[in-house]
């Protein structure tokens, strides 16, 4: 497995961890940071990717 694989994967446990865990009523991650990073990340995603 290459970095970017190994990256998305433990990105994604740690959102399947958030998920479970806000289900349950135990908010790990505050929202506006979550908003703040996926923006961010897109922005860099679309420089990237463009």
């Amino acid at each position: 497995m290459d970095k970017a694989s190994v990256t998305r994967f433990a990105l994604l446990i740690v959102a399947v961890i958030n998920s479970v865990l806000n289900m349950l009523g135990y908010e790990t991650i505050p929202e506006d940071l979550v908003n703040d990073l996926i923006a961010v990340g897109s922005g860099l995603y679309i420089l990237y990717a463009g």
